[in-house]
């Protein structure tokens, strides 16, 4: 049973497709009341984009353990996923504050999280001083470069969107379909239509 559960971990670790929930599932048929394979099925919803399941899950799991932080940070990341940004920022700011107040340190994900929520909630300056934060901590992590560019471009400072576009490439070795999506934008503000539609063709 172990074993499957941590095969259950490294599906989801590596996105494998429906595989993230028929594993978890399964275990759930054998132990209803693991917490822990419940909660991989709940993370294995957030991979496939089943958010109102996603949230349900979550919530489930909160009734059952409200300290545990990665509870609260999947329910964010549903809620995001359902354009409910004022809840999801709630979610998050409440549980960061919750742990100060403890001394408790917070995850660098549960931290990005109040990022993402802090954009949708068109709160794009308070995002990127928490982007900047955890890039001094980690600074070579290209999916936070990413989230970054996005934040600054928010911010309509698009030269530095492509700046970080083209750090986060270098560092991953590949641009991924959205940054070419993301760096034609930009470029539209800073060259021109000419150089964004170079940029959509490739």
């Amino acid at each position: 049973y172990d074993g499957r559960k941590m095969l259950a971990g490294i599906a989801i670790l590596e996105r494998r497709g429906q595989d993230v929930m028929d594993r978890p599932t399964g275990l759930l048929a054998e132990r209803a009341a693991d917490a822990d394979a419940a909660h991989l099925r709940a993370q294995g919803r957030l991979l496939l984009r089943h958010w109102p399941e996603a949230l349900a899950e979550h919530d489930a799991l909160i009734a059952r353990s409200p300290e545990r932080e990665e509870y609260h940070l999947g329910r964010a990341q549903a809620l995001l996923g359902l354009d409910r940004a004022p809840e999801a920022l709630a979610v998050t700011t409440a549980f960061v504050h919750r742990a100060q107040g403890e001394d408790q340190s917070v995850s660098l994900n549960t931290e990005l999280a109040l990022a993402q929520a802090l954009n949708q909630a068109d709160r794009p300056k308070e995002a990127l001083a928490i982007e900047d934060r955890i890039l001094g901590l980690i600074p070579d992590d290209a999916n936070l470069i990413r989230e970054r560019a996005g934040t600054l471009a928010y911010l309509d400072r698009h030269a530095d969107a492509v700046v970080e576009l083209d750090r986060a490439a270098g560092l991953s070795e590949t641009l991924l379909p959205s940054d070419y999506v993301q760096r034609g934008a930009s470029l539209r503000w800073t060259q021109g239509r000419d150089a964004a539609r170079a940029e959509y063709e490739k």
